[in-house]
């Protein structure tokens, strides 16, 4: 149950920031800000937290043991 809950995190996480992101950010001078380094930084944490749960998953006690 607990390894479920580590997936659901690690699925939805990278998805939040277009919850505040949903307009489109411009800077001073007008340029559309790109959206890209978001995405890429959001895909590197889910990684992480995939590892970090894998990690944890492996150590965690199993019944059948």
């Amino acid at each position: 149950m607990q390894t479920l809950w580590f997936f659901a995190i690690a699925v939805f996480f990278p998805h939040f920031h277009r919850l505040k992101t949903r307009t489109d950010k411009y800077t001073k001078e007008g340029h559309k800000i790109d959206h890209l380094p978001f995405i890429q930084n959001s895909i590197a944490n889910s990684t992480k937290i995939m590892t970090l749960t894998t990690l944890l998953s492996q150590n965690a006690p199993h019944k059948g043991d």
